[in-house]
């Protein structure tokens, strides 16, 4: 999906996990049982608009908030040391060229 998107392509899907994390419904893709009607009003997005946000899920920026998602579960479940990680360095979303 992000392979598309990325190239500007919307996205028609179904609406189970995977695709509801990635695609926004009505803006980058559309999430419905009906993959036909999805794939026909998809093609009515704008372009532009689908591949900035598949530039976002860069895997460094989804590598850094899983290891967040992680440590926040860990202080939840009362692990007062933190675990050591590595440094993640965040940055803002590159364009490609």
């Amino acid at each position: 999906m992000l392979e598309a998107m990325a190239s500007g392509l919307p996205v028609a899907a179904y609406p189970v996990m995977g695709p509801v994390d990635v695609v926004t419904h009505g803006v980058t893709g559309i999430l419905s049982d009906d993959l036909r009607g999805a794939a026909l009003t998809a093609l009515s997005l704008d372009p532009a608009t689908v591949r900035a946000q598949a530039i976002r899920h860069d895997w460094s920026l989804v590598g850094a908030n899983f290891l967040d998602l992680v440590y926040e579960a860990r202080r939840a479940a009362g692990y007062v040391k933190p675990a050591s990680r590595l440094p993640v360095v965040r940055r803002s979303p590159r364009p490609i060229a």
